[in-house]
């Protein structure tokens, strides 16, 4: 009798050892070896999350256009931008002005909480704005005004071809899309 219950127990120990040898044969990257669609879908998938996340995070990369940023930046530079940062004085931002439907690339010249002096005129029928902050010279051609909370004045490197705040006023927080932190 004790020599059939050794018998089943070395049939026993052997069968777990060869499980155990089968499993230890089978490994991750034999299973996806063996079945190559299985692999294609996985990084598929991965793939579709990566691009998701990278379009959706904190970064964008943005193409620049037209000649308001010349020349530190020209038509077709790339720039990398990040959501996430608050823009401050002499920073590079991406905006979207009220009305527009293209994004564009411009640099914060007042930050909420500045004073300036603003003269303002008509021109082709446009109101149009001029800001200065040397008060004893411009003080007696314009009216002081402190930015509000969510207000930015943005200007162009290139004044002569720039559609900023001189022609369509203030900005607000909810308007600019982030801070250009890298030209690529």
């Amino acid at each position: 009798m004790w020599l059939k219950n050794l018998q089943s127990l070395n049939i026993y120990e052997s069968s777990t050892l060869n499980i155990i040898r089968i499993y230890n044969k089978m490994t991750m990257f034999t299973i996806i070896k063996r079945n190559r669609k299985l692999l294609f879908v996985l990084l598929f998938i991965f793939t579709i999350l990566l691009c998701y996340y990278a379009y959706f995070s904190r970064y964008q990369i943005v193409f620049i256009t037209g000649p308001s940023m010349e020349p530190s930046f020209v038509t077709g530079d790339k720039s990398l931008v990040d959501r996430s940062l608050s823009p401050s004085r002499g920073d590079v931002i991406l905006l979207r002005f009220p009305g527009e439907s293209v994004d564009s690339v411009k640099r914060v010249g007042y930050v909420p909480g500045d004073t300036v002096i603003i003269n303002t005129w008509v021109s082709e029928g446009r109101l149009m704005f001029n800001f200065f902050e040397n008060k004893t010279i411009y003080e007696k051609y314009g009216f002081h005004y402190t930015l509000y909370p969510d207000e930015y004045i943005v200007l162009g490197d290139n004044p002569s071809n720039s559609f900023d705040s001189r022609f369509c006023g203030f900005v607000s927080r909810a308007d600019i899309k982030g801070v250009v932190i890298n030209k690529l």
